[in-house]
């Protein structure tokens, strides 16, 4: 990513009034131009196919596969974007597979703070 050049996210989630409030935060911070939402699986592997997307956000439990089978399949598209998953508890297991991908973080809601921080350093962290 150059310096400067504004960031797509994409948001998969199923409650809208969530999504819709992640939107608004990360396109509160700069560098961030472009928030996709989309609430299932298939239609954000649709996305993933036909577009770039330089942060994934979605929530663990709310996406209609499991999540670890959701960024499976995403990684097989791509596998060096940033995928942050958020969820209200994560079980050893599915911290251990989800943290078994480097570019994987998580973060347990309704406490978006330690995401948004994460979301406002990644611009710096890509411009190596």
């Amino acid at each position: 990513m150059r310096l400067g050049e504004k960031m797509n996210v994409l948001i998969v989630d199923k409650e809208n009034q969530i999504a819709e409030a992640l939107k608004e935060m990360i396109l509160l911070t700069e560098g961030y131009e472009n928030v996709e939402i989309t609430h299932t699986f298939e239609s954000a592997l649709g996305l993933l196919k036909t577009a770039h997307f330089d942060l994934i956000i979605t929530e663990l439990s709310k996406i209609e596969r499991e999540g670890e089978d959701y960024l499976l399949a995403f990684r097989k598209l791509n596998k060096s974007t940033p995928f942050f998953v958020f969820s209200t508890f994560f079980t050893k297991e599915e911290k251990d597979q989800l943290l078994s991908d480097e570019q994987t973080k998580i973060f347990v809601k309704p406490d978006f703070k330690f995401m948004m921080k994460a979301v406002e350093e990644l611009p710096s962290s890509l411009n190596h």
